[in-house]
């Protein structure tokens, strides 16, 4: 999950990934390459890592890495991907999709339904 992988993916990831990883003498773990020694990078000639052979994996399979957060980069002061200026529901709005990323409850995607609606709505402060 550090270098980006969704939560979904693991157990897959885990099974795809884990025939490469071996121990050496001292039971420490290291990416094997075809010959069975360490993996060198072809470029630097340096021993590839567990951290850099995930993330390459990843970044060749990107549909076992997560989304973005949602919002995160809004500018300007817009919020969520409506374009619209400083609505206090917005940031509700967020929030309760904030949420869905670990409770897909039916509470918490009512909750996210009340909040967009809300977040559509013309804004009391304009």
């Amino acid at each position: 999950m550090a270098a980006g992988a969704r939560q979904e993916s693991l157990p897959e990831l885990v099974k795809l990934l884990s025939s490469d990883l071996h121990l050496d003498d001292q039971l420490q773990p290291f990416v094997a390459g075809p010959d069975g020694k360490p993996l060198v990078d072809p470029k630097t000639k340096a021993v590839v890592s567990i951290e850099g052979f995930v993330a390459t994996y990843l970044d060749s399979h990107p549909h076992h890495r997560a989304a973005p957060a949602a919002g995160g980069g809004a500018r300007g002061g817009q919020l969520l991907t409506t374009g619209t200026s400083f609505n206090p529901a917005n940031a509700q709005a967020a929030a309760a999709l904030a949420r869905l990323e670990g409770d897909r409850s039916p509470t918490a995607i009512a909750d996210a339904f009340d909040a967009l609606r809300a977040a559509r709505a013309p804004n009391p402060r304009s």
